[in-house]
């Protein structure tokens, strides 16, 4: 992916099989230092939970495709009645 294709809130995929793939939300972005920076949280696979900061370019050069891997909080789950 390039990185100008990232958009915040969005979930991207590495692409990788096995113990390897991962999951992870673009949270957040930040432009306030000299190379723009991204909040990232893994959401599925290894570091399952674990938010970082990276370059933008970094984020861009691991994730391979867009996912549709959807979180819901659950406090907004409701079940039928």
């Amino acid at each position: 992916m390039t990185a100008d294709a990232l958009e915040a809130m969005l979930f991207y995929n590495n692409g990788l099989r096995g113990e390897q793939w991962g999951v992870r939300q673009m949270v957040d972005q930040c432009c306030l230092v000299r190379k723009p920076q991204v909040i990232v949280k893994t959401v599925a696979g290894k570091g399952k939970g674990k938010t970082q900061l990276m370059t933008r370019q970094d984020f861009a050069d691991w994730a391979r495709y867009p996912s549709y891997y959807l979180i819901q909080p659950l406090d907004v789950i409701k079940p039928e009645i």
